[in-house]
């Protein structure tokens, strides 16, 4: 089956294959010190090859160290969000989560909302990269590579740091002439915000290292193409958390990224820290976080390189969208003369027509 495992609420899975057989819960959530990021997703694993079954109608409950209780509201099949994007989270405070769901109700135990600790400052570099082809032929791509350095003003006894990297962006469709496009014409616009984590996972033990800061590191080299064309955020969000939470995303880190030999016993499912009285194994983690994002902003004059857009049309290309049926934009996809993502760019993975608070 496929273990999915979200880093953050908009973000791409993390998918493990197991050798469970299906049926089992799967309880992934997190409350942070803001309005992003909180949510639990509740779903039990599919046969050998499948994506987990979403479980709907589950009562979902956070519970803090002062008595107060917040119901989750399920805003999509199998996923539960705190009510009008509020938030929950406080520093100091401590919070465990309560799962209803099939008769049977799961509860972790409490953790407190740790504080802030270390400051970010990204950078990036504009870098050459060779490639072979399908066909051996040499290729050469612009690429950003984002980093980051992480200073700490003080070193507590013990603290653990995961990272985060996103990205959020304008994607702008073909204009389409109005007199040829009454109903339809004009551009489409979208706003696209994708996890670049890649299935790596970064993270720091403060204990063990006692340095005063992490010197600069990339977190993601992100090929140069029509994004860069419009305004470009990179999206760096340092995540203060416990050792239990640290310890569980360094298991995850190794199966993710297991290397070995064939006689290796094979990966094993990963429980976290849901409990029931029963001692059912659930799959998943309910974390208590701080999260800090640090935003780097690139425009198009950031990037002096030429960009290829493949929505713009011009000169013959442009006469082409007259060829087809007045007002028949779908007509444009089936001919091959625009792409369907510049003409409905809510089919790009992450893409969505509510412009970013940030942007």
């Amino acid at each position: 089956m496929l273990l999915a495992v979200f880093p953050f609420a908009c973000s791409e899975p993390i998918e493990l294959r197991t050798d469970v057989e299906g049926g089992q819960l799967i309880i992934f959530g997190r409350i942070t010190n803001g309005t992003f990021g909180n949510f639990v997703n509740v779903s039990r694993s599919g046969l050998a090859g499948e994506e987990p079954l979403p479980q709907s109608g589950a009562l979902v409950r956070v519970v803090n160290s002062r008595g107060e209780s917040l119901q989750l509201r399920e805003n999509e099949p199998g996923n539960y969000e705190i009510p009008d994007g509020g938030s929950f989270g406080e520093v100091g405070v401590s919070y465990e989560l309560e799962v209803s769901v099939g008769g049977k109700t799961y509860t972790t135990s409490a953790q407190e909302l740790p504080e802030n600790i270390g400051r970010e400052t990204m950078s990036w570099e504009l870098r050459e990269v060779e490639t072979i082809s399908s066909a051996g032929i040499a290729l050469t791509d612009n690429v950003a590579s984002i980093s980051s350095r992480t200073d700490f003003d003080e070193l507590p006894d013990e603290f653990y740091l995961r990272w985060d990297i996103e990205e959020a962006y304008t994607y702008i469709g073909t204009f389409l002439p109005l007199g040829h496009f009454p109903l339809s014409g004009g551009a489409i616009q979208c706003y696209v915000e994708n996890d670049l984590n890649e299935q790596r996972v970064f993270l720091h033990n403060g204990k063990e290292n006692r340095a005063p800061a992490i010197p600069s590191r990339v977190y993601v080299d992100r090929t140069v193409d029509k994004s860069f064309q419009t305004l470009h955020y990179f999206n760096l969000i340092r995540s203060t958390i416990n050792k239990e939470t640290y310890d569980y995303w360094s298991k995850l880190d190794l199966i993710v990224n297991r290397q070995g030999s064939i006689f290796d016993v094979p990966p094993a499912p990963l429980p976290g820290n849901i409990q029931t009285e029963d001692d059912e194994v659930v799959l998943g983690f309910f974390e208590v976080v701080y999260a800090d994002t640090t935003r780097l902003p690139l425009t198009r004059r950031d990037v002096p390189v030429t960009i290829y857009d493949e929505c713009v049309k011009r000169g013959e290309e442009f006469q082409q969208l007259f060829t087809v049926p007045r007002d028949c934009r779908q007509c444009l996809a089936d001919e091959g003369i625009v792409a369907e993502s510049c003409l409905y760019c809510g089919i790009l993975p992450g893409s969505g027509y509510v412009r970013p608070s940030y942007f």
